[in-house]
């Protein structure tokens, strides 16, 4: 769900049920990445329990982090049909006026690895609770293309991937 749809944006909106003491979902990484250095990735699942109907937040191999209530998407009871995957920046101002946020590190998608921020491996779990690439037509969307851009791909290793990032 959306701020658009709720009022609220990400966990500030109620109904997410966090399990795991150690991780405090909204944090500061306690690691970052470097530009042209070390980079850090944080693997994540989110995917629907299909016996109760739950969103599980997943990071890394098998780290449960916490779950969306099935009574907060009734709408997707049966699963969802659309993925969408990506970053935003949230202009808090009350004025119409472009914030200039950097994203990511704030180089621009097109200068890669180690300096623009990226998502690799995009998969979805189907019916059959298999882990695939979705299929079908890929889109992508950005309001401010002088500020922020993207590159999708599909490289050998990571899969179906893009980069991301602006300076604002």
């Amino acid at each position: 769900m959306t701020g658009i749809d709720t009022g609220c944006y990400n966990f500030d909106c109620p109904g997410f049920v966090p399990i795991n003491q150690h991780f405090a979902v909204g944090a500061a990484a306690q690691s970052v990445s470097t530009l042209d250095g070390r980079q850090e990735q944080f693997p994540a699942t989110i995917w629907m329990d299909p016996h109760s109907g739950h969103w599980w937040l997943k990071f890394s191999t098998n780290l449960a982090i916490g779950y969306w209530p099935s009574t907060l998407f009734t709408h997707l009871q049966n699963g969802a049909t659309e993925v969408q995957w990506g970053e935003e920046i949230a202009n808090k101002k009350d004025q119409p006026q472009h914030t200039t946020t950097k994203m990511g590190r704030g180089n621009f998608a097109q200068e890669g690895w180690r300096k623009a921020s990226y998502f690799r491996n995009l998969e979805i779990i189907d019916e059959g609770e298999i882990t695939r690439p979705p299929f079908g037509t890929v889109y992508t969307y950005m309001s401010h293309e002088s500020c922020y851009n993207i590159k999708p791909g599909i490289h050998n290793v990571w899969g179906l991937c893009f980069y991301y990032c602006g300076p604002g």
